[in-house]
């Protein structure tokens, strides 16, 4: 993930609390967070939970691998109803399959 508007100590703070593991760096005045979650659904939460820290900017820009995932589990996550905001943010790939699994 790439952040914006957030001092590196901050960033670390956040995912201490909500994630169990991750490294973060600082490059061209841009924060990167590596970070390890367990399902989509948890990066679901983490995605929300980050929204409402004020004025922060971010968006995940890389999944390294999913290891499994229920059919209901996702289907939950590619059928929520999302904020534009949020879509936006999301990879091309993610919103294919959600044109895919709306109808």
């Amino acid at each position: 993930m790439n952040v914006k508007n957030i001092r590196g100590e901050k960033l670390a703070k956040y995912l201490d609390k909500l994630t169990d593991g991750f490294k973060i760096w600082i490059h061209n005045d841009m924060v990167y967070g590596l970070l390890d979650i367990e399902s989509l659904v948890e990066l679901r939460e983490l995605g929300k939970r980050l929204k409402r820290v004020k004025d922060i900017e971010f968006r995940f820009i890389k999944i390294r691998r999913c290891s499994t995932l229920k059919d209901e589990d996702l289907f939950s996550v590619l059928t929520e109803d999302l904020d534009d905001e949020i879509l936006e943010r999301m990879p091309e790939w993610f919103k294919v399959l959600r044109e895919y699994y709306v109808k």
